[in-house]
């Protein structure tokens, strides 16, 4: 990332701009923040039993409940299902460094992931090479990975919901492992509705 998020700008300009942002950054590192008034921005939904740990304390259960239906429902409206089987299939090696993707060469860091996406339909593989790396390895994400993925028809919109998806289902089975609570979201899982 950039040392700074505003565009490079010629010095006067560049004053200015920072005197503006630092305004508006102020107020909002001022802004009081309450526990439970975010929730409402997204519609209510069901708490998956791998995010229980939210317990008792309402504010947590919605916001994590909320955020996970809406990135869930993304990532079935983004996710080609045979990518969605293939990173879960994987996800019991997640923790440990798969085969692949530590420090050896490139050509040889890069089999596991060949291997993995193989099986997929040819159309399909950029996504689920993205959406492995995302989930296992983002810092090696190459602008060559979202390129290969941009030109399956993938647009700025699909290409955050298929990395949203692929980061959560990932973080999410890991702290199912860490808490020993219920796996990743399946079929037939109970569920409790917040409103």
């Amino acid at each position: 990332m950039p040392d700074s998020p505003l565009p490079p700008v010629p010095g006067p300009v560049a004053a200015v701009l920072r005197r503006g942002a630092a305004r508006i950054l102020a107020g909002l590192a001022g802004r009081t923040v309450v526990p439970g008034e975010s929730p409402g921005l997204l519609p209510p939904a069901t708490v998956p039993p791998d995010l229980s740990w939210t317990g008792d304390r309402p504010h947590l259960v919605a916001a994590f409940a909320r955020s996970a239906a809406v990135v869930d429902a993304a990532g079935e409206r983004t996710v080609p299902a045979p990518v969605r089987r293939l990173l879960t299939a994987q996800l019991p090696r997640l923790g440990a460094p798969p085969s692949g993707l530590d420090a050896r060469p490139a050509a040889l860091r890069l089999r596991w992931l060949d291997e993995c996406v193989a099986g997929l339909p040819e159309s399909d593989r950029p996504a689920g090479r993205l959406a492995l790396l995302v989930a296992f390895a983002s810092y090696r994400v190459t602008a060559a990975d979202v390129d290969r993925v941009r030109a399956q028809g993938y647009d700025d919109r699909g290409l955050v919901e298929l990395a949203a998806w692929s980061s959560l289902t990932a973080a999410r089975h890991l702290g199912a492992r860490a808490l020993r609570v219920a796996p990743a979201p399946t079929a037939g899982w109970s569920r409790r509705t917040i409103g």
